[in-house]
């Protein structure tokens, strides 16, 4: 009988260091300036998804941006959001994207895909705290808006 030569991979969580400060997230303002930071270092006139994780504390546990899309949108795949958080033992996620128009107004895509989020992170006792659009001319906030 030949051996098996295949071997079942081991997943691992890589980690790389950045230059953005941990911050303890309070409200929708800290959240703006953790992302506005996060997005100062790549460029914005793509449409850019990226989660923050936070522990029980609302301390930043890490961020990712999970997925670079063209002039007018961008994809959001929860269940890699969701899966980072569970990986990273996260308590806690909010979700940024910006809008490269300057215009702040959430569309009905984006609010779809926060209760979508929303109602995903609850079956796996995730806290999803906000979801905030971000441009040269402010950001939106879902949750200041009531809703989340």
């Amino acid at each position: 009988m030949k051996a098996n030569t295949n071997t079942v991979p081991q997943f691992s969580l890589k980690l790389k260091k950045s230059n953005i400060v941990p911050m303890k997230i309070t409200c929708s303002t800290d959240l703006d300036a953790f992302f506005t930071s996060v997005y100062s270092k790549i460029e914005m006139y793509r449409e850019t998804v990226t989660a923050i994780y936070l522990d029980s504390a609302n301390n930043t546990i890490g961020y990712e941006i999970h997925s670079i899309g063209g002039l007018s949108g961008c994809m959001v795949d929860r269940r890699l959001i969701l899966s980072t958080a569970l990986t990273s033992g996260a308590v806690s996620i909010a979700i940024c994207h910006n809008h490269p128009s300057g215009n702040l107004t959430p569309s009905e895509g984006d609010k779809n895909v926060t209760r979508e989020l929303l109602e995903a992170a609850k079956t796996l006792d995730i806290r999803f705290l906000d979801h905030i659009i971000i441009s040269e001319n402010g950001y939106y906030s879902f949750a200041d808006h009531g809703l989340i």
